[in-house]
């Protein structure tokens, strides 16, 4: 099975706007004084645990949509195993000395609002480019 390109477009984008927000995130802990090397680490580590999460979900969509029986069950699996795979990501971040907790968290909480304002961008820019040009008629 060939990867979708749609897939791995929307996985790239994601994955810079979870940056963009790790970016925010580290400016915050700056600005409070809270911030040194395990920000950064724990940041990197939820986005990597995020990202993976999103490309596994997108991928067990295409491969159910290939299917000829048994989609459902093969979603619901995925969804167990992913689960699973993101309470490691948090458990390893919360344990692990080299990870803030929070900033390991914040980016697997982030994912959901993240694609709804890339989606929400992506919506007005497609309506901006189906209107003709307004500006510059006058009466």
């Amino acid at each position: 099975m060939k990867i979708s390109k749609t897939i791995l477009r929307e996985t790239a984008k994601l994955a810079c706007g979870l940056l963009i927000a790790d970016a925010l995130m580290c400016v915050v802990y700056a600005l409070l004084g809270y911030f040194d090397y395990t920000v950064v680490l724990g940041a990197l580590w939820g986005t990597l645990g995020a990202v993976l999460n999103f490309f596994l979900l997108g991928v067990t969509v295409q491969r159910a949509a290939d299917r000829e029986s048994g989609q459902k069950k093969a979603v619901q699996a995925s969804y167990s195993l992913r689960m699973l795979m993101l309470a490691a990501f948090g458990v390893a971040g919360i344990l692990l000395p080299c990870f803030q907790t929070y900033a390991v968290i914040i980016p697997l909480v982030l994912t959901t609002p993240i694609m709804l304002l890339m989606q929400a961008i992506e919506n007005r820019r497609q309506k901006q480019e189906e209107r003709p040009d307004e500006g510059g008629q006058s009466d």
